[in-house]
């Protein structure tokens, strides 16, 4: 290939499933239950430890999670 073509597809061509997996990040990743517990709000608390438990594969009452 001549010209910028010979730079600007491959370019493209990373960027596309770079720019797809960063929308699934942001789409469908929770927060991080380190970031929910330092939040201030009590809804957010019991958020961290619903994620957290769903991480562990525990209760969200459990000790271990609310050791964590």
């Amino acid at each position: 290939m001549a010209g910028s073509i010979s730079w600007r597809l491959p370019l493209f061509l990373q960027l596309v499933p770079a720019v797809v997996l960063l929308i699934a990040l942001v789409v469908f990743f929770p927060f991080s239950p380190r970031w929910l517990a330092a939040q201030t709000s009590t809804e957010r608390q019991a958020e961290g430890r619903r994620v957290l438990a769903r991480l562990r594969g525990k209760a969200a009452d459990s000790d271990e999670v609310q050791d964590e």
